[in-house]
């Protein structure tokens, strides 16, 4: 998980949890460094997919997924998140 900065930390925080409980391997940012220092890191441990969470997106009950293999970046409801994810991790 990805994160553009503090003001989005609580629903950062909220879905790590929530996706842990559901069985998925989640990493996120505790430093505060910048989105693309995050996503360089991510691109770094092979991650197959980052979840990008951001206000714009927040604010609208989204999140933006990107797959890390080919950079496309689609934006993602998150009520029902953890079924597009998996979807993303099967291709």
């Amino acid at each position: 998980l990805a994160n553009s900065g503090k003001e989005v930390r609580n629903h950062l925080l909220r879905l790590v949890n929530f996706l842990r409980k559901k069985g998925f391997i989640i990493e996120y940012d505790i430093s505060n460094r910048t989105l693309k220092k995050q996503l360089s890191d991510a691109s770094l441990k092979n991650a197959k997919i980052a979840i990008i969470v951001a206000p714009e997106e927040i604010s609208h009950q989204n999140l933006k997924l990107r797959n890390m293999k080919t950079g496309s970046e689609s934006i993602e409801k998150i009520n029902g998140i953890e079924k597009r994810i998996s979807e993303l991790l099967l291709l």
